[in-house]
């Protein structure tokens, strides 16, 4: 893989199969990603890079993404011409092409479910315009993958959140018959959750009736430290508080169905260098100039 292809995709989502003692009514998934979608990144010092350059390998695309205004507004967070540019050149490629999409933070999330079904759905009807406008402007993606849906330290319970999240999902389902929907979710935030809740967060078992996968993300799954440069920070099995192995029982414990379960890892190392760019970054590189460093006695 050469540096314009590292811009493109830095990380990669697998389709992992863990097995799970959760019954389901659920005999095989047609729908989904592929066993190796990527996330794609395709700006760089606001150019945007060709979709030629994107891997075969790549079974399809998710691109980051959208974020939706307590007025239901469709924006980008940051650099909305580029941004904008960038998603019609995707959706030109000949992947199917899902998007990462959610409110600000949990607090507008709240807000954006409403109370349910308790005003007929009103206020979760409401907040469709906004993306409807936006889909028919850009026709053709497959999918929508909530984002930005864990609890930080200031937030509080949000009763019903299953039951409301669930009502969501449903009326954009309405709104949208064919487009699939998803749920990303950061590994180790995900393990804390359900090993000491602060108070109850998403059932997954009933989510899954109307959620057609989860990508979870073992991206930053530990903070880089001298044992992590040893263990890895993505460890299978050790004494660390964040394990492979935890968190295959942990997702098993909670019931997350090994056929909607997909995983996003790095496709390249991540170092505080600022003379590496991350599009071009290799762990050759790294290891090279570090080696180089404590040589001199500098590191």
């Amino acid at each position: 893989m050469n540096a314009v292809q590292f811009a493109i995709i830095r990380t990669l989502i697998l389709v992992l199969f863990l097995t799970s003692t959760c019954l389901s009514d659920e005999t095989s998934q047609q729908k989904g990603p592929g066993i190796s979608a990527c996330n794609f990144y395709g700006s760089s010092n606001g150019s945007i890079l060709s979709v030629n350059d994107l891997p075969e390998a790549c079974t399809s695309l998710f691109w980051d993404g959208l974020l939706i205004d307590v007025r239901n507004n469709v924006d980008y967070g940051y650099d909305n011409k580029t941004k904008g540019k960038e998603l019609d050149l995707v959706l030109k490629s000949s992947k199917p092409v899902y998007v990462y999409y959610g409110y600000f933070n949990i607090e507008v999330w709240t807000y954006a479910l409403g109370c349910g079904d308790c005003d007929g759905d009103a206020s979760i009807r409401e907040s469709m315009k906004g993306l409807t406008a936006y889909m028919k402007a850009h026709p053709g993606i497959k999918g929508i993958i909530f984002t930005r849906l864990q609890f930080d330290d200031d937030s509080e319970a949000i009763p019903e959140f299953t039951e409301k999240l669930m009502a969501y999902i449903k009326i954009m389902r309405e709104t949208f018959p064919d487009l699939e929907i998803g749920i990303s979710l950061m590994g180790n935030t995900l393990m804390d959750y359900y090993a000491k809740p602060k108070f109850e967060w998403l059932d997954i078992k009933v989510l899954s009736t109307v959620v057609d996968l989860y990508v979870i993300s073992i991206l930053r799954f530990n903070k880089c430290s001298l044992d992590s440069r040893i263990d890895s920070i993505t460890p299978v099995d050790g004494c660390g508080k964040y394990t492979l192995t935890k968190l295959h029982q942990v997702l098993e414990k909670n019931c997350f169905p090994q056929e909607k379960l997909y995983f996003s890892i790095n496709l390249y190392p991540t170092n505080k260098e600022s003379i590496f760019k991350a599009w071009s970054s290799t762990y050759q590189k790294v290891i090279t100039y570090n080696s180089i460093l404590l040589n001199l006695h500098l590191f």
